[in-house]
Parts: C-alpha cells; sequence; structure tokens
C-alpha cells in the first residue's frame, strides 16, 4: 500500500488558489504500470520539458477536452508553464500506478471544484511520477506527480474534470504569478554572499531544502512559502 501526492495539472493549478502544494489521497494498491501505461507516462514526461502545452492536450482524454472551457485552458497553462512552478520532469523518473475508488474521485472533485463540476470521463486508476528535481544543489529534493487516467481503444489519458466556475481568472492569476515572480527576484537579489553561503550549506547537509527554507524565512523576516521560493532560485542558480 502506498499513499500518493495527487499533484496533477487539474490539482496544481487548485494549489495557486488555495495556496496548498499537494494532496494527500487515501491508500492504494501500487505498482508498476503496464506498456500502455508506460508510453503515457513517457509522452507526460516529455511534454512537461517543451515550451508550449500542444503535447499535453494531446494526453488529456478526449471526453475531458471537449468539455473543458478556454478559461481553464488558459488558467491551466499559466499554472504549468510559469517559471516558478514549472518542474520539468527527467528522463530517469520511476512510476507506479493503481486503481481508485470512483465515489473517492467524485468526493475530491466535488470537494475542490463544487457540486456542479463535470466529470466527463471517470478515471479508474492514479499514476504517480516520482523524481529528483535535479536542480543544481537542490538534486535530492524527490517530487511526486499524480494524475488520474483512464483508457480509451488501448491507449491511456489524463481524466480531466470539468469546472463550472475556477476561483481566480486567468488575467486574475497571471497578474498573482508575475507579482510573485517579482517579489522572488527581489527577496533572492537581497541576499547577501554570506547568507547564500550558509543556505548552500544547509540544502548540502542533513537538513536539506526545509532547514534551507527555515534559515532563509528567519534571516529575511519571510513567511514559509516566500522563502521557499528565494531557496529554489538558489537551487536553480548556475
Amino acid at each position: 500500500m502506498k499513499k500518493f501526492l495527487l499533484c496533477g495539472a487539474v490539482v496544481f493549478a487548485l494549489s495557486v488558489f488555495a495556496a496548498a502544494g499537494c494532496f494527500a489521497q487515501e491508500d492504494m494498491s501500487a505498482d508498476k504500470p503496464d506498456a500502455a501505461q508506460t508510453a503515457f507516462a513517457d509522452a507526460l514526461a516529455s511534454a512537461s520539458r517543451q515550451k508550449t502545452m500542444t503535447q499535453f492536450w494531446n494526453l488529456v482524454h478526449p471526453d475531458s477536452v471537449a468539455c473543458l472551457s478556454d478559461e481553464f485552458k488558459a488558467v491551466s497553462e499559466l499554472i504549468n508553464f510559469g517559471d516558478t512552478i514549472k518542474t520539468p520532469i527527467p528522463a530517469d523518473y520511476k512510476a507506479m500506478v493503481g486503481p481508485i475508488d470512483p465515489q473517492e474521485v467524485t468526493e475530491f472533485f466535488t470537494t475542490i471544484f463544487g457540486a456542479d463540476v463535470k466529470i466527463p470521463v471517470m478515471p479508474t486508476h492514479a499514476l504517480a511520477l516520482i523524481y529528483d528535481e535535479n536542480a543544481g544543489i537542490c538534486k535530492a529534493a524527490t517530487v511526486n506527480k499524480m494524475i488520474y487516467i483512464a483508457e480509451k481503444d488501448g491507449k491511456w489519458y489524463e481524466a480531466m474534470p470539468c469546472p463550472a466556475t475556477l476561483p481566480m481568472t486567468a488575467t486574475d492569476l497571471k497578474s498573482k504569478i508575475d507579482a510573485d515572480e517579482k517579489a522572488a527576484a527581489e527577496r533572492f537579489a537581497a541576499l547577501t554572499p554570506e547568507l547564500k553561503e550558509e543556505l548552500r550549506k544547509e540544502l548540502t547537509g542533513d537538513g536539506g531544502k526545509i532547514a534551507a527554507v527555515k534559515k532563509a524565512a528567519a534571516a529575511q523576516g519571510l513567511k514559509f512559502a516566500e522563502a521557499k521560493s528565494v531557496v529554489e532560485k538558489l537551487c536553480r542558480e548556475k
């Protein structure tokens, strides 16, 4: 049994709205994906490394695509390709897959998007991709991405819900992302060489990324999420 974190495109978008990271799901039996599921996972990993969402949308179930609003698509593209959010999946990821309870899926999407959310195709499995960010000195930071999937004509697709309304418009979300990225850049620029060195030591020590974030928060008087964006910029610094 394995407890996964749900961080797919839909829920990852929600994380920006709700200021949450990932959503723990019930324990599920996890196995290695079969050939068709592996092909989907490889295509999803490849799509995450592209500059546009074109390849990604080809991996979404046709029934989901048919009912997704343009606004939701715009929000998804902002979420998946914002500089502070985008996490390309490396080729050496590991994958696990397991069956899911349709009732739990319905309850989950209803809780997230409201009772008027449409579920055009009920997912049957959850696919988890597990990998390291491979970003400089933060390369040991393990990431899980999990999405709901369904099969159609021998191929697997992401089974996305179709929300009737969204907590934030694409325009407002773009403004928020731009403001967050600007603030993160300003906080990063304010790091002294001494503090940078201290943070690097934390990142390579036993405490790792969490210890570095806590130190940055204390040193700069930041909230945890604000300090996390500073540390992640340090991770990407060459």
